[in-house]
């Protein structure tokens, strides 16, 4: 579970550094891929199904669901 969550660390910088330095679309999309999925794996060791974490986010009322956003 260790190297899960290094990983997941690791993939997130990478993903914040490539936001700040504004390295594009296609890098963002490939960087957020492993984040995901390195996420997904986490998620999985503890047997937590991305429905679970979809339904708190809606049951906190936090996940910012605005008109038009998936249209990009």
């Amino acid at each position: 579970m260790e190297s899960s969550s290094s990983a997941e660390r690791e993939e997130a910088d990478e993903l914040c550094r490539t936001l700040e330095e504004n390295e594009g679309k296609s890098r963002t999309a490939s960087e957020m891929a492993d984040v995901l999925y390195h996420a997904m794996v986490l998620l999985a060791n503890k047997d937590v199904k991305i429905e679970d974490v979809l339904t708190e986010r809606y049951r906190i009322k936090f996940f910012p669901v605005y008109r038009g956003c998936w249209s990009n």
